[in-house]
């Protein structure tokens, strides 16, 4: 009997430990807040390139994309991806902030970022967003209108793609693999006016 309740324990135990490993985001988690760095290439146009003016041109360009978890909480996390040292040309491209729970991530956009990352990381349950803050969803797709704006995110495979395009040419794409997290994004003004488009080499 006594053999019988340490198996049925440890079977329990066990189911526990892998619902909790199942229910973590498949592409960002808080399991470290260690920064994460990593070299993406693509193109990029416009007079985005450090004030260079080459109008719907594109070059060639290489960057760093940099993620990190800036708060750990007991139902997800912030995390904070950035994008820095544009190369040949430099281009400034604002970090953004994603709350991510075990079934979203949303973008996080706040005046005063440092303010709303400290509030939320003490709040026992993470905060409600609309449907036009989600950037990730765990399976299906999502697809809405809010014209002018059409915005669709697809899960298929392990990948999770977002694209949000404006009737003027305005679009932003995102591209999460499980495992590896944020492995694309681009973004684009106008009809090819200024923009870029870089990816991580997954291919190991």
């Amino acid at each position: 009997m006594r053999y019988q309740n340490r198996l049925l324990f440890a079977t329990i135990s066990l189911a526990l430990a892998c619902q909790a490993a199942i229910a973590a985001n498949p592409y960002l988690n808080c399991s470290s807040t260690k920064a994460h760095t990593v070299l993406v290439r693509g193109k990029q146009w416009g007079d985005g390139r450090g004030g260079v003016d080459t109008g719907s041109a594109e070059v060639a360009c290489t960057a760093k994309m940099i993620s990190v978890c800036v708060a750990k909480t007991s139902w997800g996390g912030i995390y904070k991806i950035s994008l820095t040292g544009f190369a040949p040309d430099a281009r400034s491209v604002k970090p953004d902030y994603y709350v991510v729970t075990d079934g979203n991530i949303a973008l996080l956009n706040e005046s005063d970022m440092n303010k709303a990352v400290k509030t939320i990381a003490e709040a026992k349950s993470p905060p409600k967003f609309n449907k036009e803050d989600l950037r990730a969803i765990n399976s299906g797709t999502l697809k809405f209108v809010d014209s002018p704006w059409t915005t669709t995110i697809q899960v298929k495979g392990d990948r999770c793609t977002y694209l949000c395009s404006h009737e003027s040419g305005h679009s932003q794409t995102l591209v999460w693999q499980k495992g590896h997290g944020l492995i694309s994004c681009g973004s684009n003004y106008g009809a090819m006016a200024d923009g870029y488009s870089v990816s991580v080499n997954t291919k190991k």
